[in-house]
């Protein structure tokens, strides 16, 4: 039989490699997203924001953000070192 503190430690490290993969993933992710923003914001005002407002561009403005701001709260879980009180506080003020 094996130690089972040392499959303890074992399980502990993987976990934290990967914990530490995924945080990588997630800034990729992010930065990619936001350059991506970044350098087509110039098109979007030109060919979005100067036209009449119609339900094709609200349609495509909602689509555009909501990734954007989807991300905040996703970051905020991965990154924020919050206590149980702000996540129960958090998921009751999105149910409620």
């Amino acid at each position: 039989m094996s130690d089972p503190l040392a499959q303890l430690k074992q399980a502990f490290t993987t976990g934290g490699e990967h914990l530490f993969v995924a945080k990588a993933y997630s800034i990729g992710i992010f930065a990619l997203a936001s350059y991506e923003y970044v350098i087509t914001f110039g098109d979007e005002v030109r060919q979005i924001w100067q036209k009449k407002l119609s339900f094709v561009t609200i349609l495509w403005i909602v689509n555009r953000y909501l990734m954007l701001f989807g991300f905040i709260p996703i970051e905020l879980f991965i990154f924020a070192q919050i206590d149980t009180d702000m996540y129960e506080w958090l998921i009751l003020s999105f149910l409620y």
